[in-house]
């Protein structure tokens, strides 16, 4: 009867070790993919990213806000130039190497207002290259080794019992289950809020998967809480084992033993 209960439970443990170990590598699985779908988004330029929306801010920089900063320019060096020859006497007390000044900055302020949008691109390009330089590395650093990290958990699994099991593969689902709602919304929610979702979602259950005290984890302490709360008796008798009391009692009846012994050679 007692190998059979040992088989039956045995069957139960693998039964929940497999359920567990399929939950890890569907959530693995996908934050691998995730990892290097971040990475591919991140390092775009604007052109590849949406072409439709990259040439509506270009034409709108060349043909809206280039001229009005040109505007804004001319009238700035117009005034800085005046300003400049009436504070030197109307030419009189003028240096050469202030008109030089004079034309070199304006010469820059031209070159940036004309060159801006090549130069936010220039600066969009630099992070590409970085990005696509470090995506790889990270993408092989931050990769989960999957078959490793179930061999390592296997053992630690084996260990738990049937309770513990059931619990840590409710948690698993539950995360995994997470993730994937996560990325089906992604579309059409905004992705802090699916975020946020998904933390308040998985927030108790990595809470009993973390949580530890006086060596019971979480679910060993909710399971006290419950039969002291709802399963034991509400009043409960006060009885003490009071250990002297036994000792005295003990010592009389050795007494009363003595005596009675004594009573016949009296006689």
């Amino acid at each position: 009867m007692g190998s059979i209960l040992e088989k039956l439970e045995q069957a139960i443990k693998d039964l929940l070790i497999g359920w567990i170990e399929s939950n890890l590598t569907n959530m693995f699985t996908d934050v691998n993919t995730k990892v290097g779908t971040i990475a591919g988004e991140v390092g775009q330029t604007p052109s590849t990213w949406n072409s439709s929306i990259y040439q509506m801010i270009r034409g709108l920089s060349e043909n809206v806000i280039v001229p009005i900063a040109g505007i804004i320019i001319t009238f700035v060096l117009c005034y800085e130039l005046i300003t400049m020859i009436t504070e030197k006497n109307n030419l009189h007390d003028m240096d050469t190497w202030m008109f030089f000044k004079w034309f070199f900055k304006a010469a820059v302020a031209i070159y940036l207002v004309t060159n801006t949008f090549d130069i936010v691109l220039a600066v969009f390009d630099i992070g590409q290259n970085v990005v696509a330089g470090a995506a790889g590395f990270i993408h092989g650093t931050t990769n989960i080794d999957i078959q490793a990290t179930l061999d390592a958990m296997r053992t630690g699994m084996e260990a738990m019992s049937i309770g513990e099991l059931l619990g840590l593969s409710i948690e698993t689902l539950v995360i995994s289950l997470c993730l994937k709602i996560m990325s089906i919304a992604k579309p059409y929610v905004a992705l802090s809020t699916a975020a946020m979702l998904m933390v308040v979602i998985m927030l108790p259950f990595i809470f009993f998967a973390l949580y530890e005290k006086d060596g019971q984890p979480a679910e060993k302490i909710l399971g006290h809480v419950v039969k002291s709360m709802f399963l034991r008796d509400k009043v409960r008798p006060y009885r003490t084992n009071n250990l002297y009391a036994a000792i005295q009692r003990q010592i009389k009846e050795q007494e009363e033993l003595q005596i009675g012994k004594q009573i016949p050679k009296g006689k």
